[in-house]
């Protein structure tokens, strides 16, 4: 008999220095590790979690030796930390998982990217007992950072800055706005603009014409010619203009008296500030972000606080559940906490993931295989 909290085992498998990201943002990753614990027969607990630069994998005592040597033949340069108490292991993921450790202190994108992590390791059937108390424990934790500190009320993309300051600007009252250019901006800008009741058209505006035309068909907008914009741009009481626009708005806007100007102005370049308008430039843009980090890094004790407190929970609930660490038993725990569906997806997997792993290239070897494969 042995504590759950006794047989987790963690690799995070670094990539920053000799290996290219993109290598890890893929389907095949988790499935191919998947795929290599099928076919050698380990304990279906394990569960492969891609970060932006790195590879964090979490699994059993009884597998590690065998997951270990694969990760190695697959990635020779790539460098290997192997975590073995539990509180590093449960607080580095919980940490990944919600951003802390971020470039970006408590990013949204590296919660979604846990989720999709979770989500395809469900789909392999890699989650078991260990791994389904700390996926639920992370996912706790992301709820009680939003639910009880002020980190994610500091916006950090522009996009999101600027619709804080559309709504503090236009309180319900109607709106027609003009979007310059084609870049990522307008195009995030757009997305949020069609959510608003109180925004009665969308104009799209570039000066590479193909391209605006094809942003705005793909968005459902209207779009307007350029060379029409200097007599249509009054009508609109937002415009937004992201660097690739082609338009000089001083210029555009000087032949108009300020009360025939648009309201607010929210200007994804490095301009300079127009008379008579709310105009937010790129540089004011900047300073709000950098003041929003700042009050981000204000909250951090208040989430390492709470962090503390999620890592003693998970332990203690591995401390309170015991099990026989042995193949048969646990195996049979894992198929208690599958469902109908899960059961029968699972027989006909066995079918086509070898033709997956080769399509990978993760033929795994016979050797490996007998040496380190458990058969039942």
């Amino acid at each position: 008999m042995q504590n759950l909290s006794n047989n987790l085992v963690s690799l995070e498998v670094d990539f920053t220095s000799n290996d290219p990201a993109e290598y890890l943002f893929t389907t095949k990753m988790i499935h191919a590790f998947a795929c290599i614990k099928r076919l050698s027969r380990l304990s279906e607990d394990m569960l492969v979690y891609p970060t932006f630069d790195r590879l964090i994998i979490v699994l059993t005592k009884t597998d590690v030796d065998f997951i270990q040597l694969e990760v190695k033949r697959l990635f020779p340069h790539a460098s290997i930390q192997v975590l073995t108490k539990t509180q590093d292991i449960v607080k580095n993921v919980l940490k990944t998982a919600s951003g802390i450790n971020s470039r970006i202190i408590g990013s949204l994108d590296c919660l979604e990217n846990f989720k999709e992590a979770h989500r395809l390791n469900e789909r392999y059937g890699s989650i078991g007992p260990l791994t389904s108390h700390l996926v639920d424990q992370t996912y706790a934790f992301c709820k009680s950072i939003k639910r009880q500190s002020r980190l994610n009320n500091y916006l950090m993309a522009y996009a999101n800055i600027g619709n804080n300051i559309y709504k503090q600007y236009f309180k319900g009252e109607p709106v027609k706005a003009l979007l310059l250019g084609s870049g990522k901006h307008v195009n995030m800008m757009s997305k949020i603009l069609k959510q608003k009741k109180e925004v009665n058209a969308i104009h799209i505006c570039g000066y590479d014409e193909q391209k605006s035309k094809k942003m705005a068909r793909n968005l459902g907008l209207e779009h307007v010619s350029f060379a029409h914009l200097r007599e249509e741009v009054n009508q609109y009481n937002l415009i937004i203009s992201d660097h690739n626009s082609g338009a000089n708005l001083d210029r555009l806007l000087s032949q108009y008296p300020r009360n025939k100007r648009p309201s607010l102005i929210l200007d994804f370049n490095d301009s300079e500030h127009i008379e008579g308008v709310y105009h937010f430039t790129l540089p004011d843009l900047q300073s709000l972000n950098t003041f929003n980090v700042f009050k981000r890094k204000e909250e951090l004790p208040k989430v390492i606080h709470m962090l503390q407190k999620s890592i003693k929970k998970l332990i203690d609930v591995y401390s309170n559940k015991v099990i026989r660490i042995d193949e048969k038993s646990y195996r049979e725990l894992i198929a208690e906490q599958l469902s109908p569906a899960q059961k029968v997806s699972n027989h006909y997997k066995n079918k086509y993931e070898r033709l997956l792993v080769d399509d990978f290239s993760l033929k795994l070897s016979e050797r490996t295989a007998r040496d380190y494969g458990r058969s039942l």
